[in-house]
């Protein structure tokens, strides 16, 4: 019956490469824009829609995410890392551990840099701007169109929203 609807409507079972090409289409042009859940696996039901697929189960359709996001991810920093000089991964490193002859790992110079200012006040601001000194002592490279796409993800991009299909007449036709 399903492959009768499927003909029917001009869609075809998906298959392996559609997952990964799925995965590909995401990872490239929706992760960059936003980690919402729910946009990502509606761009995976129009990717489907567009190119006449039977969308995957919900199961396959969030392995699919996040896989998307894991490589994007992970190509996102490695090549972050790559931009950074050998003393500035030192430093970065030098950042993680804590104070020589202390094993706290809590006092270690990042929960520094992450602690909260406190009430405001002449000691807090110079708190604070040793803090800045800190961070720019570690010689980190300008912020790239890497960076910058990497943390537009975060801002609010509006998904188009899917239009009901209420026959096989509503699916528009592939030209060509």
């Amino acid at each position: 019956m399903r492959s009768e609807i499927r003909a029917l409507c001009g869609f075809r079972e998906a298959a392996v490469d559609d997952a990964a090409w799925l995965s590909e289409y995401l990872r490239e042009h929706v992760v960059p824009q936003t980690r919402e859940h729910e946009r990502l696996a509606a761009a995976v039901l129009v990717a489907c829609r567009e190119r006449r697929i039977e969308p995957p189960t919900d199961e396959r359709i969030e392995r699919i995410i996040r896989h998307a996001v894991n490589t994007y991810e992970e190509r996102f920093y490695t090549q972050t890392l790559e931009r950074l000089t050998p003393s500035s991964r030192a430093a970065l490193d030098a950042l993680l551990s804590a104070p020589a002859g202390d094993d706290a790992s809590d006092r270690a110079v990042i929960n520094t840099l992450r602690a909260d200012a406190g009430r405001i006040g002449i000691n807090s601001i110079k708190d604070e701007l040793a803090k800045l000194e800190l961070i720019r002592k570690l010689d980190l490279p300008q912020t790239s169109s890497l960076m910058r796409k990497h943390t537009s993800s975060n801002s609010t991009v509006s998904a188009s929203p899917l239009k009901p299909l209420t026959s096989c007449a509503d699916i528009p036709r592939r030209r060509g």
